[in-house]
């Protein structure tokens, strides 16, 4: 069950993150592919102290498996916010929020881009790319794990989803099926 929950918080979180429709729980994705790698990759190597320090563990395998997979991760990510940052500049920042208020489409990236320190200064491609990178890797493996241990709660306790599947269907019920949104 985890694995199919983790593909959806990878999908949701990528609408979210990028306002990009991944799809990654229909086909797969060389972006998703490697962030699960770089999960897989990091818990190894927690487990083995001697690579820790990183000039070891990037002549291993993994280290290098570790670095084409942190690549590709940025690269994504890079381009994402390159495409963002010129569609800002070329309509500016009041025509670009009130394009994306009017469509309901302002994301993180989009956050980032527009955020200002209290000198008025933007953050730095690095600091935006390490901000979605970090919400990309930590949120979805964190949120996978709430949501699968919630799930296996309720399974184990039909008396608490059924409490649950009322208080859904009274907040629901006076909705038409078309007017829930993600």
């Amino acid at each position: 069950m985890f694995e199919h929950i983790s593909l959806m918080t990878l999908d949701s979180l990528q609408k979210c993150v990028f306002s990009f429709d991944s799809n990654c729980q229909e086909s797969p994705s060389e972006y998703i592919a490697a962030i699960l790698e770089l999960s897989a990759l990091v818990v190894k190597r927690q487990r083995q102290i001697f690579l820790y320090p990183d000039v070891l563990y990037y002549l291993t395998p993994d280290g290098r498996r570790f670095r084409r997979a942190c690549d590709l991760v940025h690269n994504f990510t890079d381009a994402i916010i390159q495409e963002r940052r010129c569609s800002l500049l070329t309509e500016g920042s009041h025509d670009f929020l009130k394009a994306k208020a009017k469509a309901k489409t302002l994301d993180f990236i989009d956050v980032l881009l527009l955020a200002k320190d209290e000198d008025g200064k933007e953050l730095s491609h690095e600091d935006i790319r390490a901000e979605a990178d970090t919400f990309m890797f930590g949120g979805h493996d964190t949120t996978a794990s709430g949501l699968s241990w919630v799930l296996y709660n309720l399974a184990k306790h039909p008396e608490y989803q059924e409490r649950c599947r009322q208080e859904v269907q009274e907040l629901l019920r006076d909705r038409e099926p078309k007017e829930i949104e993600w």
